[in-house]
């Protein structure tokens, strides 16, 4: 990937779980080339005093022109989440939120023809 940016908020820093967001970061990359960077933050919320909540994972990808973004949270695992957030940028992507202008298609005008009168 050009640039992945990870932040983990009240989330224990885990080589696996750095090692898993830079694996899909790199597949969105090759899916679509036109990505430029991407920044991850994975976070736990607390609802209360020493009450952990969900994890909530959200994807920023940076593209010509535009920024996409997907979240997703999850109750119990931040490996769900992390999965769930990057399938949601994939279709995001596909749905054409990843097309550049150049792969966009243009609408066809008719040919012209002069007629002499």
């Amino acid at each position: 990937m050009k640039s992945t940016q990870i932040t983990l908020r009240n989330v224990r820093r885990s080589t696996p779980l750095s090692a898993r967001i830079r694996e899909l970061a790199e597949r969105l990359e090759e899916a679509h080339p036109t990505i430029q960077g991407c920044r991850v933050l994975a976070e736990q919320q607390f609802t209360g005093p020493n009450r952990a909540g969900a994890f909530r994972v959200t994807v920023r990808v940076r593209m010509p022109g535009r920024e996409l973004v997907a979240a997703h949270e999850h109750a119990d695992d931040v490996f769900v989440a992390v999965r769930s957030a990057f399938a949601a940028m994939r279709r995001e992507l596909e749905a054409g939120g990843g097309a550049s202008p150049s792969q966009t298609p243009q609408p066809q005008s008719e040919p012209t023809t002069e007629v002499p009168s």
